[in-house]
């Protein structure tokens, strides 16, 4: 329900907001997002470890983190 609530109020404030600063917000709430939710980053982690099997964990996490913001980006857009 606390995700919807916040689908709710973002769509009202999207629609006023300029561009720069929604995607900046999508990125700190993605970042935000990536680290506060561990359940979550260990799945995409894990998935990675398959699909960049020869990039190193560093390079691996730094893909991670730009699929939460990028997710959060995509909901802005919807």
């Amino acid at each position: 329900m606390t995700a919807y609530r916040f689908f709710l109020w973002g769509s009202r404030i999207a629609p006023y907001l300029p561009e720069w600063l929604a995607f900046g917000l999508c990125d700190l709430a993605g970042l935000l997002f990536y680290y506060l939710v561990p359940a979550k980053r260990r799945v995409v982690l894990c998935n990675f470890s398959h699909v960049l099997a020869d990039k190193s964990l560093k390079e691996r996490k730094k893909v991670a983190r730009g699929v939460f913001q990028n997710h959060f980006r995509n909901y802005y857009d919807l």
